[in-house]
Formats: C-alpha cells, structure tokens, sequence
C-alpha cells in the first residue's frame, strides 16, 4: 500500500493551493506548526469565511464530504490552506478516501 502524503509550507497571510491529485471523499490535516491553519475546499479561505475549518497549533483534523444513502455526494480535487504566518514544512495533508 502506498500512502498519498504531502507536506506543504504556508505563507504569511496567504493561501496555498495543494492539487490532491484526484477526487477525494476524506482527508486527514495535520498542522505541526507554531500558529492556527484555515482550510477549506473553496479558494474563499480565510478566518470567519464560511465553509473554513480552523485547525489549532499541534491539532489535526479528518475532513469527510457528504456522501448520501445512494452513495453520491461531493468531493473536492484541490484544498486550500490559509496561514497568518509563513511556516516551513508545517501541514500534512493525506488522502483517506478518494
């Protein structure tokens, strides 16, 4: 089994776009770094916007889409991660369910 991992640097008041590679149903963020991250599947990101998940220094958050009786529902190919702060190498990104 191989697992889909990525490691990303944020930028000081700015996102970063991070392709996943295809579409995805679960995602497990872990943020190593000093400040809060924002994320969200919409390139709307940022603290306060709807549809942001704000994710604690040293916390890490499983991210699951809706998905209905009838097995349909969304998925997202591209998350995007908003930092006050530049941080080297601080989030981990891994695809659980695509």
């Amino acid at each position: 089994m191989i697992f889909d991992v990525r490691t990303i640097s944020t930028l000081e008041k700015n996102k970063v776009s991070v392709p996943l590679g295809g579409i995805t149903k679960e995602v497990l963020i872990k943020n190593f770094g000093e400040n809060d991250i924002y994320v969200s599947a919409s390139s709307d990101v940022a603290p306060g916007v709807r549809g942001t998940i704000r994710i604690p220094s040293n916390a890490a958050q499983l991210i699951t889409v809706n998905v209905l009786n009838m097995g349909k529902g969304m998925a997202f190919d591209t998350l995007y991660v908003y930092s006050g702060t530049a941080e080297e190498n601080s989030v981990e990104i891994q695809r659980v369910k695509w």
